[in-house]
């Protein structure tokens, strides 16, 4: 780089640009959800790291700050020499061999920031729409196949009809999984407070949505869910709990210990690397199969975002929603 870090001399009583920009940064939180801004921020702290080692600059543990500097540093290049460090920035992230959706993920939130902080100032007077993200390949994602859900759906009853609690939390974890098509951090989120017995539904954290948003449940599957809390004597907290064995208290089961649980799972029936979100896939090809085709009821159950997310479950077997989650039930599930 031509350029080098600027330092920047404010005015008595006047902010500095880093100082802009760091409010900038703290604003511009208000309108994403827990897990864009997580995403955000730290796509803005590689960048950060890239431009402070370009420019053989140590940067201290405060990362909020460090980003805060380093953007106002790229902020103050002319256009030339910002794009130039962006395309260079492109160019190490593919030679590090990060995926094209992490690649457009890290360039959208730089770009977010310098789009955001041009609406509140002066600076830079450039912009980065020119730069386009690669193109993000839309594949096909595998769930179990029917013969492996069959095996895969006798381990769930197994486990349920276990004496063990955690047995049975494990199966109530992977039928909800399986025949909601909620994502590992949206199954986690259920509090026993959040369902609603009587209509039939549970408040879920929906991916990309700051507030909880209703689901509504097939009777079986509601069943299960009353059983299993019924059977545990617990009427509020988190649906689904760890043990501290140490400490003897019980928390939340973390997303580490889903993956573990169904990993486990999966293995004991000759299915080796088996996730939670396969169980999402698996759902949601079985929604596109009960809507008769229909992706837009099926983006409704899925809570997929568009067209082209719930095409990437779609298959060979084509074959409104009077209500999806029952039909999936009623082919799956005896009681």
């Amino acid at each position: 780089m031509t350029e080098s870090i600027a330092k920047i001399d404010s005015k008595p009583n006047e902010l500095s640009v880093n100082e802009k920009v760091e409010k900038i940064l703290r604003f511009s939180k208000f309108n994403k959800s827990a897990s864009t801004q997580k995403t955000h921020f730290y796509s803005l702290w590689d960048f950060s790291k890239f431009i402070a080692k370009t420019n053989n600059v140590k940067l201290s543990l405060d990362r909020n700050l460090e980003i805060s500097k380093m953007m106002a540093s790229f902020c103050d290049l002319n256009e030339l020499n910002a794009k130039l460090l962006l395309a260079d920035y492109l160019i190490s992230l593919g030679e590090r061999n990060q995926s094209s959706s992490t690649v457009a993920t890290k360039l959208a939130a730089v770009k977010d920031h310098i789009a955001f902080q041009k609406t509140f100032t002066s600076v830079p007077a450039w912009d980065l729409d020119f730069i386009k993200a690669p193109k993000v390949e839309n594949k096909k994602v595998p769930g179990p196949t029917e013969d492996e859900f069959t095996l895969l759906l006798k381990k769930f009853q197994e486990l349920e009809k276990s004496t063990l609690y955690m047995d049975r939390r494990d199966a109530l974890l992977c039928y909800i999984l399986s025949f909601c098509a909620l994502r590992v951090s949206e199954a986690l989120s259920i509090n026993i407070e959040d369902i609603d017995w009587q209509k039939g539904r549970i408040s879920v954290s929906r991916k990309g949505k700051k507030l909880k948003q209703d689901f509504n449940l097939g009777k079986k599957i509601l069943n299960k869910i009353q059983k299993f809390v019924l059977e545990g004597k617990r009427y509020e907290g988190p649906l689904f709990i760890n043990q501290d064995k140490v400490n003897k208290t019980f928390t939340g089961l973390t997303r580490g210990s889903a993956y573990r649980i169904v990993k486990k799972i999966g293995e004991s029936v000759g299915m080796n690397n088996l996730h939670p979100h396969k169980f999402r896939h698996f759902s949601a090809t079985e929604a596109i199969i009960a809507a008769n085709g229909n992706r837009h009821e099926a983006m409704k159950f899925t809570s997929h975002l568009s067209e082209a997310q719930i095409s990437k479950y779609e298959d060979e077997r084509n074959n409104q929603q009077l209500n999806i989650a029952t039909k999936i039930e009623e082919k799956w599930l005896k009681n």
